[in-house]
C-alpha cells in the first residue's frame, strides 16, 4: 500500500491503476477497520485491577509481562491512527493532492508512521513470546533489549525501506529492484515473528508441566488445568498472528510470483487486498481477545476461534506449529476449581 503514495508521472504506472483498483472503496473498509482497531488498543491500555492467585508459589513476572502488553498496544493505537489518518485523507483528496509532491510527500510520512508501528508490534509480540520462555526457565528479563529491539529496528527498516521506495522525489519507479527491498524490510521481521513464536511457545509449553510438578510436588487436576490454560493463551496468541499478517505474505508471493502478469491475476490480488484491510487493523481488538479478555463475549471469542481453526486449516505448516502441545485432558467431573483463560478467574495467569 506504500506504494499508492507515489507521485505518478508519465515514466511509469502504479500498481494500482495498473490492476484498475478502487481505492475510495477500499480506504472506506480501512476506516471501519482502524476504528475498531483504536478501541481494541484502547481498550487493553486502560488499568486493570489485579487478581490474585491462588497458586502463591508459582509466581509469572506478571507486571513484567503486562508493561509489554501495553506497549504492545500502544504501537498497535499508533498504527491504527495512522491508517485512519492516511484512509480519510485519500478518501477525501483521492482526485485531487495525491498526483502532487505535497500530497504524495504527507501521504508518504503517514505510511512511514503506520510501518513503523506496525513493524513494532511484530517486535512486541516477539518480546512477549521470548518473556515468557525466560519466566518458564526462571530467567530474568531484558527489558532494555526488548525496547531496543521493538523501537530501533522498525525505525532502521522502515527507514531504509521506504527511502528506496521513494528515492529522489517520491516518483517511485515501479520496478522490483525499488519495490522489492521495502517488502523486504516489511515482511522480514514478520516473518520473524511468524516462525520464532510458535516455536518459542511449543518449548515454553513443555517446560509448564515439569515447572509446575516442581513447584508444587504433584501434578493434579489443578495443575493440569493450569498447564491447559497456559498452552490455551500461546495457542490463541499465535493464531492471531498468523491471521492478521498471513494475508500480507501471501500477497508478496503473489506479486512477486507473477509481477509480470499482475493483470491475470487481478481479482485475487484485490481480494487479499480487501482482506488485509480488514485484518491487519483489526490486530489491535483480537489483541485484546486473547491477552485480555472482553468480559461477557465467551460466545463470540469462541465463533471467533473457530473460524480461524477453519481459515488455518487450508494451510498445513501453519496448523503444524501453532498446534498447541495438550497435558492429560481434566474431565467436567474432575474439574472442582475452575480455571478459565481469558475469563472471571485465573490462577497463575502471566497477566
Amino acid at each position: 500500500m506504500d506504494t499508492f503514495c507515489c507521485v505518478v508521472d508519465s515514466s511509469g504506472i502504479g500498481i494500482d491503476s495498473t490492476l484498475e483498483f478502487r481505492v475510495d472503496w477500499y480506504t472506506i473498509v480501512c476506516i471501519v477497520s482502524s476504528t475498531m482497531s483504536i478501541i481494541g488498543a484502547v481498550y487493553q491500555l486502560l488499568p486493570r485491577p489485579e487478581r490474585v492467585s491462588n497458586f502463591k508459589k508459582f509466581h509469572f513476572s506478571g507486571a513484567r509481562q503486562r508493561r509489554i502488553i501495553a506497549w504492545l498496544a500502544f504501537a498497535d493505537l499508533q498504527a491504527a491512527i495512522g491508517i485512519l489518518i492516511r484512509s480519510s485523507y485519500w478518501l477525501v483528496k483521492v482526485s485531487d493532492d495525491v498526483e502532487n509532491n505535497n500530497g504524495g510527500l504527507f501521504c508518504a510520512i503517514v505510511s512511514g508512521w503506520i510501518q513503523y508501528f506496525y513493524t513494532a508490534t511484530y517486535f512486541w509480540n516477539l518480546c512477549y513470546a521470548i518473556d515468557m520462555y525466560l519466566v518458564l526457565h526462571r530467567k530474568q528479563g531484558m527489558s532494555f533489549v526488548y525496547h531496543l529491539l521493538s523501537w530501533i529496528t522498525p525505525a532502521v527498516t522502515s527507514a531504509v525501506g521506504l527511502s528506496l521506495l521513494y528515492k529522489p522525489n517520491l516518483n517511485c519507479r515501479h520496478d522490483v529492484s525499488h519495490v522489492l527491498p521495502n517488502y523486504l524490510c516489511n515482511q522480514i521481521p514478520m516473518v520473524i515473528t511468524m516462525i520464532g513464536n510458535p516455536i518459542l511457545y511449543v518449548v515454553s509449553s513443555r517446560q509448564v508441566s515439569q515447572l509446575l510438578t516442581k513447584s508444587f510436588g504433584k501434578f493434579g487436576h489443578l495443575e493440569r488445568q493450569l498447564a491447559t490454560a497456559l498452552n490455551q493463551k500461546f495457542f490463541d496468541i499465535v493464531l492471531v498472528f498468523y491471521m492478521c499478517w498471513l494475508p500480507n505474505v501471501i500477497n508478496s508471493l503473489l506479486l512477486w510470483i507473477m509481477w509480470n502478469k499482475l493483470i491475470d491475476i487481478r481479482s485475487t490480488i484485490v481480494t487479499v487486498w480487501y482482506i488485509m484491510a480488514v485484518l491487519n487493523p483489526l490486530q489491535a481488538v483480537l489483541n485484546s481477545l486473547v491477552y485480555r479478555s472482553w468480559e461477557g463475549i465467551g460466545g463470540v471469542r469462541t465463533l471467533l476461534k473457530s473460524t480461524l481453526l477453519r481459515v488455518l486449516s487450508f494451510f498445513p505448516f501453519v496448523r503444524y506449529l501453532v498446534q498447541p502441545v495438550q497435558p492429560n485432558v481434566v474431565t467436567m467431573a474432575e474439574e472442582r476449581t475452575p480455571l478459565v483463560v481469558n475469563g472471571q478467574r485465573s490462577y497463575g495467569s502471566s497477566q
